[in-house]
């Protein structure tokens, strides 16, 4: 619950909190988390108070009602994720969004969207967009994060309030920065980063590297190298965010920015950087975004991998 952050973001917790207890929560949020890196968290936590038929703003055994329980799986109805469709979020998933949300809501509540990221909306969809914001319903709540606000339509920026996440303690380890982007679940989040086997994240690593160097041969070896780490569906997903995320701190290191994630490997980042210019970094990452798309639903799981490393390697 909203609660959750009281200590560490004040300010936002003070205004959210007295929204939500007088009734007055707005149509739409642009919340800049630039410096924050469990920004998904804070949203969930926000939407759970938001949706409360009792207002609460604290946990107090909350966590394990059913509405609740509903939102940290990804089975409550109404509550739609649009996030960028490779680079960029397109104007058909906006009209997908608007399509669904004609219909009532199922518990008789709000129903909310939230967009990761604003920045990386095409313009046809920012119009879209912007034409949902300048008529709000008042069963609707629009939750945009973003990562650079400099980069978001002036215009979508007006007719939101803005709010700036402060930014993560400093002492928060890598292994806590992935987990905040990759779990929305609390519990799964918490197992992952109290685990003391961090051999679930260099399993990942040594894939990337070990296709890195032998290319399509990894064909043969995807038994030994993925699936005794990640044999279902569930762990499949974590495993290609991991990825993601992998190729996204080797693109950070290429062009000397800061490294988000993966701090402790910089040398496994360098071998990978020298291997790739940023085309090659950029279109791996596409892949990558799809071939996550594909698990999330019912793919068989090796023919996908397989089909990653051929078009990785531009055999398909």
């Amino acid at each position: 619950m909203l609660g959750n952050y009281k200590d560490t973001q004040p300010v936002i917790y003070d205004i959210l909190s007295n929204e939500i207890k007088d009734g007055k929560v707005k149509h739409a949020y642009l919340f800049d988390v630039s410096v924050c890196h469990n920004s998904i968290l804070f949203v969930y936590s926000f939407i759970k108070s938001i949706l409360c038929p009792d207002r609460k703003l604290e946990n107090d055994g909350c966590s394990k009602c059913n509405l609740c329980k509903s939102i940290d799986d990804g089975s409550f109805p109404d509550i739609i994720t649009v996030e960028p469709d490779g680079m960029v979020i397109k104007k058909d998933q906006l009209l997908e969004l608007q399509e669904n949300f004609i219909t009532k809501s199922l518990y008789d509540n709000k129903k909310i969207y939230i967009i990761k990221y604003a920045e990386d909306l095409h313009p046809a969809a920012a119009n879209s967009i912007l034409k949902f914001l300048e008529e709000p319903e008042a069963n609707i709540v629009a939750i945009l994060l973003t990562k650079n606000i400099n980069n978001v339509l002036p215009t979508i920026v007006s007719r939101c309030e803005v709010l700036t996440l402060l930014k993560d303690n400093e002492n928060v380890t890598s292994k806590e920065r992935i987990g905040q982007i990759i779990f929305d679940d609390q519990e799964d989040y918490d197992n992952f980063i109290n685990s003391e086997d961090d051999s679930y994240i260099k399993a990942v690593i040594d894939f990337v590297n070990y296709y890195e160097s032998y290319g399509v041969d990894t064909l043969l070896h995807t038994s030994s190298l993925w699936f005794e780490k990640y044999p279902d569906k569930k762990n499949n997903i974590v495993a290609y965010n991991l990825m993601l995320l992998y190729y996204k701190d080797v693109i950070n290191y290429k062009l000397n920015r800061p490294i988000e994630f993966f701090m402790d490997y910089k040398d496994s980042l360098d071998k990978v950087a020298s291997k790739n210019d940023l085309d090659k970094l950029y279109k791996k990452i596409y892949i990558i975004v799809s071939a996550l798309d594909k698990n999330k639903l019912n793919i068989n799981l090796a023919l996908n991998l397989d089909n990653l490393i051929l078009e990785m390697e531009g055999i398909k």
